[in-house]
């Protein structure tokens, strides 16, 4: 299930969970991410209900969310000195909060316009 189009739609869910994260009600974090990406809500919502099927990503968009709820201190300083960072949880043998540590580092690594331009390209392929 691993496609280049399904890497891009795991970008742009992201940044509706980074949205939420920072206090952004779904709706609100869908229609915007949406719009800035030229594509319907109804496309974002489709493309989280197929990526929430692999654990794996579920994991990871659960961690996006926790990365917008902690932006500014996951980048300031260690995720272990958020106060009880295990309640969090872990996955695959690492705590939640240090893997959202690494999206909120890497959260600028792709603009709206790659991840737009990206799903453009693999939508028309």
């Amino acid at each position: 299930m691993r496609s280049l189009g399904n890497n891009w739609k795991l970008e742009a869910v992201r940044q509706v969970r980074l949205l939420m994260g920072r206090g952004y009600r779904r709706f609100a974090a869908q229609q915007d991410i949406a719009a800035q990406l030229g594509f319907t809500m109804n496309d974002l919502i489709t493309w989280e209900r197929e990526l929430v099927q692999n654990p794996d990503w579920e994991n990871e968009l659960f961690c996006s969310e926790l990365a917008g709820e902690y932006l500014d201190r996951l980048l300031s300083g260690h995720p272990t000195n958020i106060p009880n960072y295990k309640a969090f949880g872990a996955y695959a043998k690492r705590y939640n909060i240090e893997r959202a540590a690494d999206i909120a580092k890497s959260s600028k690594r792709h603009s709206i316009r790659d991840i737009r331009s990206a799903l453009r390209g693999a939508h028309r392929a």
